[in-house]
């Protein structure tokens, strides 16, 4: 989030050098296309593991052996992904997401304000 907020600062405060205000422009636009590719891959992934599980589920283990059940039983348990995370704990989903970009652009605002 504070990487997003900067590089749209840097961006729009270089307002002399048309190639600084490209740079950020650049990095901005490729941390966008990097955290959306992230989340599109987890939500795919939740949705991957959701389906598994609702398959799963749906299986008679009640006729098959104990042994049979009980892996039946610990692949559902597998199956319960939350989705990829972040390294400070997020959850990488499209919700959260436009939140980070929602927070990014209230700070960005924030930080214009005060440069007035």
């Amino acid at each position: 989030m504070f990487a997003l907020c900067m590089s749209g600062l840097q961006a729009v405060s270089a307002t002399e050098n048309i190639e600084e205000s490209l740079k950020f422009m650049g990095v901005l636009t490729g941390e966008l296309i990097a955290i959306g590719l992230a989340t599109y891959v987890s939500e795919g992934m939740i949705q991957a593991f959701a389906d598994v599980r609702s398959s799963i589920y749906d299986l008679p283990w009640f006729e098959y052996s104990k042994q049979s059940g009980q892996r039946i039983h610990l692949m559902i348990a597998m199956c319960n992904f939350r989705g990829l995370r972040t390294m400070f704990g997020y959850e990488l989903t499209l919700l959260h997401f436009g939140d980070v970009l929602n927070a990014s652009y209230k700070y960005y605002n924030l930080l214009l304000l005060t440069m007035k």
